[in-house]
């Protein structure tokens, strides 16, 4: 091998070897070569993308390290672990009874001694320079392996138990348990969902195993928020729908919140559905028309969640949707949806000049071509859809890429539900996400 690249003698004749790739004339090569190159300008345009997008959080990022709130969040922890020292019944007995799915973005812009039951999580999941190893020890202090081990007896039945056992265990550790369920699906005897390939993950959502986990836990954290602060408790009877369910990858969250059986998963894709069915073992999964109406009674679901669904459905197929969930969600349910932001045009426009081998980028390249007049309708509340479709199971008469503005939302959606809010938080998701809910019923 390395006298292919060196000049070097045969049977007496010298001979001239090739010191380049491209000099080196064979099909397989040429084609590993051509796709070296494609995969390696494809991996740079998301680099200068990524790049331009951590500079921004960098920027917030230490906005907030400057912050009174931060200053005082840090007071406070010091605070907390003199008084509840760790190792103590006390320590205990205070993470058990103030335990929260609060996320931390919030909690450095208001700070009040109602926000002190939210610091545990936060500690858990802000990086920090001055408490990086301090928070790592604690991390490890709370092991969530350790409580599954000891709460989960062998069983055939996959659920039950893990539901008993991770009844006291906080959303951060069950997202530590679910990153182990990658490599190891059975703990205990108790059946986790599995994972289809590497590969079919990245092509779905972009990423795959513990990456695609932890990029999606904060829109679960999310949804269990909302539902706290609108009056909505999810208890282990709740009723969740996950429209546009994939292969998964976020309904699982919620085993540890709600009985499988009152977990509901539907997409117009069969292989998707098929997966759903095989990876679980328990759930209720089953393929959806493009267009509703579906198989659900009237009020009957507490919570429908929608992840990078809204982001790709026409107008007029997105509007019957909404009017879909008003029905069967019950009185005072919520929706919480993604759709893609204004920054997503812009990302389109920077799409465009460059060679992609990926079919999804290539249509993002041809989106909003003229980008000026898609942020003016965006800033002026129009619904924006490039109909680009999504394989055989997405055609383009109904799938495609759609930008819905928060004036939009407000004008449309709101004639079947209350509008609740809309975040543009890049922070927490490349999507805007917008939260929805049905009136409660008159007393």
């Amino acid at each position: 091998m390395q006298k292919l690249f060196e000049k070097g003698e045969t049977q007496g004749e010298k001979i001239e070897t090739p010191t380049k790739v491209q000099d080196i004339h064979t099909p397989q090569l040429e084609t590993c070569v051509r796709g070296l190159e494609a995969a390696i300008r494809e991996k740079d345009s998301h680099i200068q993308y990524i790049e331009s997008v951590l500079k921004e959080k960098e920027t917030a990022l230490n906005n907030i390290y400057k912050s009174k709130g931060w200053k005082a969040l840090l007071i406070c922890y010091r605070l907390i672990d003199k008084i509840f020292p760790i190792n103590t019944k006390r320590r205990l007995l205070v993470k058990v009874i103030l335990k929260t799915t609060t996320e931390p973005r919030r909690i450095y812009k208001t700070i009040s001694i109602t926000n002190l039951k939210k610091f545990f999580y936060c500690f858990r999941t802000v990086e920090s320079t001055l408490l990086q190893k301090e928070i790592e020890k604690k991390i490890s202090e709370l092991s969530k392996v350790n409580k599954v081990d000891q709460g989960v007896k062998k069983s055939n039945k996959p659920y039950p138990n893990l539901l008993q056992a991770l009844s006291h265990v906080i959303d951060q550790e069950w997202l530590d348990v679910l990153i182990q369920s990658v490599g190891q699906p059975i703990i205990r005897g108790v059946k986790l969902p599995g994972f289809p390939p590497d590969q079919f993950q990245r092509n779905s959502v972009g990423s795959f195993g513990e990456t695609a986990l932890r990029e999606i836990f904060p829109f679960y954290c999310e949804i269990k928020r909302y539902a706290d602060e609108l009056g909505l408790t999810i208890t282990k009877d709740s009723h969740i729908l996950d429209f546009g369910c994939g292969w998964g990858r976020i309904i699982r969250f919620f085993l540890k919140d709600v009985l499988a059986d009152n977990l509901h998963g539907i997409d117009v894709d069969p292989e998707m559905i098929g997966l759903c069915k095989k990876l679980f073992g328990y759930g209720n999964f089953s393929v959806c028309n493009p267009s509703p109406p579906t198989e659900f009674p009237d009020n009957s679901c507490n919570i429908v969640f929608a992840y990078s669904v809204f982001s790709h459905l026409a107008e007029p197929v997105h509007i019957k949707w909404i009017e879909e969930f008003s029905r069967i969600l019950k009185p005072g349910g919520i929706l919480v949806a993604t759709t893609e932001a204004r920054h997503f045009i812009e990302f389109c426009k920077f799409l465009r000049g460059k060679k992609h081998d990926w079919e999804y980028y290539k249509g993002l390249a041809n989106s909003f071509v003229d980008t000026e007049a898609a942020l003016a309708d965006y800033d002026n509340g129009k619904f924006l859809y490039s109909a680009t479709g999504g394989g055989a199971a997405r055609p383009s008469s109904f799938y495609g890429e759609a930008v819905i503005p928060r004036a939009y939302i407000e004008r449309e959606w709101t004639k079947y539900l209350e509008f609740r809010d809309f975040v543009d938080d890049r922070g927490l998701s490349f999507q805007a996400m917008v939260v929805m809910q049905k009136p409660f019923a008159a007393s």
